[in-house]
């Protein structure tokens, strides 16, 4: 994603809350026809290229520096506690 690679997977619903506010971008699928139809959407370059920006925007904004090194250092601080 951080690639600007579209991502096909199967996410929970139920596991993406427990993590996130927001899904990230991409395209569902957990059966071969799922897989097989989210190919052929991606075939479109116009699909492939929002989806794949939208995705290095996602990943920056939850996985970037200013959301991660916050996070780990309240752990620590409980971890020290």
């Amino acid at each position: 994603m951080l690639a600007c690679k579209p991502l096909i997977i199967h996410l929970s619903e139920e596991h993406i809350k427990q993590v996130y506010d927001e899904r990230p971008p991409h395209l569902e699928a957990s059966c071969e026809q799922q897989i097989f139809d989210a190919l052929i959407e991606l075939r479109d370059t116009n699909v492939r290229q929002k989806l794949s920006e939208r995705s290095r925007d996602w990943v920056v904004r939850h996985h970037g520096p200013e959301t991660v090194i916050p996070r780990h250092l309240k752990i620590y601080a409980e971890a020290l506690i």
